[in-house]
């Protein structure tokens, strides 16, 4: 009798587990060979998935965002106001905070090894990821907006990596709620 397999979930398998192995040993350390063998796979499993080890990459790096959107999602959504979306979401990242540097050092590690790759626009479609989704669950923040508060937590991630300080990011994000909301008032009376 044959193996019945669940490809999609060997797929997410063998994703998930290549991220671990990129974000701990860097991009350029690992061959297509390696990867086999770490997974416990033979190299044709790996093709029979995907075309490259470029695509393995770029895939994992679409799962690992799809991952992380939707276990935010789900703790923000649970909130009521804008003020606790953003708390909330605030205290999600900072427990997430190791997961993110690890995914920001293995970036900026392929970024350096391999620039067309990071051409490619796979950290473009990753970062527009997250703000669609932050487009989608608290509607009343513009587009540009959600992008400037993307770019706003990769700062604040590379922050934290360069200078290792515990700031207070929820009371941070309750500033910037007020601000935006008295900027928005003023608008409004204009």
């Amino acid at each position: 009798m044959s193996k019945i397999v669940d490809h999609s979930a060997q797929r997410e398998n063998i994703l998930a587990r290549s991220y671990e192995l990129f974000a701990r040993e860097g991009y350029a350390a690992i061959t297509l060979r390696r990867l086999s063998k770490e997974l416990g796979v033979s190299t044709g499993a790996l093709y029979h998935y995907f075309d490259s080890k470029e695509e393995i990459f770029e895939q994992t790096v679409a799962y690992i965002a799809r991952m992380e959107l939707s276990a935010a999602v789900a703790v923000v959504t649970a909130s009521k106001t804008r003020e606790e979306r953003l708390q909330s979401l605030t205290q999600f990242l900072l427990k997430r905070d190791e997961q993110l540097r690890l995914l920001l050092m293995l970036i900026f590690d392929v970024a350096r090894q391999n620039s067309e790759l990071a051409q490619s626009g796979i950290f473009v479609r990753a970062l527009d990821t997250y703000v669609e989704a932050i487009v989608l669950n608290l509607p009343e923040i513009p587009r540009e907006d959600a992008r400037f508060a993307v770019d706003m937590l990769l700062g604040a991630i590379v922050r934290r990596m360069l200078i290792q300080r515990d700031d207070d990011f929820v009371a941070h994000v309750a500033w910037l709620a007020e601000f935006a909301d008295a900027d928005r008032e003023k608008n409004d009376a204009s």
